[in-house]
């Protein structure tokens, strides 16, 4: 997560980087889900960090002439982080980032 925050951060954002958040949010949430990993962070901090990705996925739409995703009608905030990251990553994959 680091890293893919200082990208945004550097504007230096590549499709490795938000495929390795990807790949890294598949692994806790199938070892979650076979209860063998506990993840602490705050209802907060998982908020603060959905409205960047939110905010950092709707800036890249916007660039790319592509409409902005919400996912905001699913209650999960961990699974509107994975479309957001996955919509973003559909955008790299195309090419069209500016």
């Amino acid at each position: 997560m680091v890293r893919y925050m200082n990208s945004i951060n550097t504007q230096t954002l590549t499709l490795d980087i938000i495929e390795e958040l990807i790949w890294h949010l598949d692994q806790i949430k199938e070892n979650h889900h076979n209860n063998n990993v506990v993840i602490e962070i705050s209802p907060e901090s998982l908020m603060a960090l959905l409205t960047i990705v939110k905010d950092y996925t709707n800036k890249l739409s916007k660039l790319n002439s592509y409409r902005e995703l919400n996912a905001s009608e699913v209650k999960d905030p961990f699974t509107n982080l994975q479309h957001y990251l996955n919509y973003q990553k559909q955008i790299f994959t195309e090419n069209l980032v500016a």
